[in-house]
């Protein structure tokens, strides 16, 4: 799982860095040092955000699926136990498709990031610092018009 949620930083760190080419958000401290105004850094910045998309979308998103029915349906350690790993994937979940662009959003990846933002608010218990309350929470403002 930490792979998979350096992988959504790095992700979403790229869609910040192409709307910031775009002309869409204003330089922050935290980005001051990108530099996409060449052709060429252009271009990387592109690519990498196209093969990580496709990385994150065709494979983890399925594999965290995955493992969230086979949790659901078995129950290993009892309900409590597979209701808090559930969370912390549905947790992945949210941080993986926050960095979709609102285009890339389809009705599949809609109602996983409903579903997932849904059984965190329902089911988990906030306050145990292994979820990181405010990236879930400012995702879905970002999301909304999706």
């Amino acid at each position: 799982l930490f792979l998979s949620r350096l992988l959504s930083h790095t992700f979403t760190y790229l869609r910040t860095a192409r709307r910031m080419q775009a002309g869409e958000l204003l330089p922050l401290n935290l980005y001051r040092d990108v530099n996409v105004t060449n052709d060429e850094a252009k271009k990387r910045v592109d690519a990498g955000y196209v093969q990580l998309k496709t990385l994150l979308l065709t494979n983890l998103l399925h594999i965290f699926l995955s493992w969230v029915d086979e949790l659901e349906s078995s129950a290993a350690g009892g309900l409590d136990a597979a209701s808090q790993r559930v969370a912390y994937i549905r947790h992945d979940i949210i941080l993986l498709l926050r960095g979709l662009e609102p285009g890339d959003f389809d009705t599949t990846t809609i109602k996983v990031f409903l579903s997932a933002m849904l059984y965190l608010t329902t089911r988990y218990s906030w306050r145990r610092n292994a979820i990181q309350e405010v990236l879930v929470f400012l995702t879905a403002p970002q999301h909304r018009r999706t």
